[in-house]
């Protein structure tokens, strides 16, 4: 990815994909940089804002998270993988309410989405409803 951005400095998708590799090797400064140059390139770029979001969580920042992961959702309504990340953003942050009405309609939008079921039943969990959290749980592990 750092190669396809060398070559093409403009490439969205390198920059997005940069940031998650970088995140993923722990360099937080270097992987925001890249998903905001994304969503700078082409700001309705989507997987750029939430995975921005995916960044500053991982550095503590939770409203910062927030506010990328909603823009995310506005940007494309129909993404369930976009709800899902916002439900689990929600959830981090103990809105819980606000998390299982998000990773629903992740749900909704995409039945067999695995992750979107398992932070339902993690949702479930936190608020003591153990029956139906080991349901969403299991049937998570039956999607994956």
């Amino acid at each position: 990815m750092r190669r396809a951005v060398e070559l093409r400095s403009g490439l969205v998708v390198a920059h997005n994909n940069l940031g998650l590799a970088l995140r993923e090797l722990g360099r937080l400064d270097a992987a925001l940089e890249h998903v905001r140059r994304a969503f700078e390139l082409e700001p309705a770029y989507a997987p750029a804002r939430t995975n921005s979001g995916q960044v500053v969580l991982s550095s503590g920042r939770h409203d910062e998270a927030l506010e990328h992961s909603r823009e995310a959702v506005r940007l494309e309504p129909n993404a369930a993988e976009l709800h899902d990340n916002l439900g689990n953003f929600l959830r981090v942050m103990d809105r819980l309410d606000e998390a299982w009405t998000a990773c629903v309609r992740a749900v909704q939008l995409d039945p067999a989405l695995a992750t979107a079921n398992a932070h339902i039943g993690l949702i479930s969990q936190k608020l003591g409803h153990l029956a139906e959290a080991v349901r969403w749980r299991n049937h998570a592990v039956e999607l994956d």
